[in-house]
């Protein structure tokens, strides 16, 4: 078991240095173990696991749905309103592969802050799974669950915002 993370540490390493250090390229390297579990988490009392490729599909989907729902977005700032979870992997994803920054928001400052900061970076809109009492545009996570078209491209974005505590 050591050795084959050791192998994978190196292998990935290997393919960073060989890459052009972009966030996609640091996006494709992460999701080329198609089948390996990419998260677990807990629903009731079952555990769920979910694998790479079926993260990747439901950042496709994620990625798509902004493109089709806000065509007027590009490199647009798109707050992420969420802990630690797969909601926050996708919507971080999502927005980088929709072709717009996401600004990872410290949930521990307080609204003011935040809403400061939101101002601040010009930053207008904000993804979630509840309304919260922010100065942004509320994104509905459960409302961006188009089925992504055959053919679909993406642009996607090599920045991103974050706050410090």
């Amino acid at each position: 078991m050591k050795e084959n993370i050791s192998k994978l540490v190196k292998d990935r390493g290997r393919m960073l240095n060989d890459s052009n250090k972009t966030l996609e390229s640091l996006f494709n390297i992460i999701f080329s173990s198609k089948d390996n579990i990419a998260v677990e988490y807990i629903s009731g009392f079952e555990i769920k696991k979910v694998t790479f490729k079926e993260l990747e599909s439901k950042i496709d989907n994620f990625a798509y749905s902004i493109n089709k729902l806000y065509p007027s977005f590009k490199s647009e700032i798109i707050g992420i309103f969420f802990e630690n979870s797969i909601n926050w992997l996708i919507s971080f994803w999502g927005i980088l592969k929709s072709g717009n920054i996401p600004y990872l928001i410290n949930l521990k400052q307080p609204l003011s802050l935040i809403n400061n900061s939101f101002k601040l970076i010009n930053c207008k809109y904000y993804v979630s799974n509840i309304k919260q009492n922010i100065e942004g545009e509320f994104i509905d996570i459960s409302k961006l669950n188009l089925i992504k078209e055959e053919g679909f491209t993406y642009n996607f974005e090599n920045k991103l915002i974050l706050s410090s505590s």
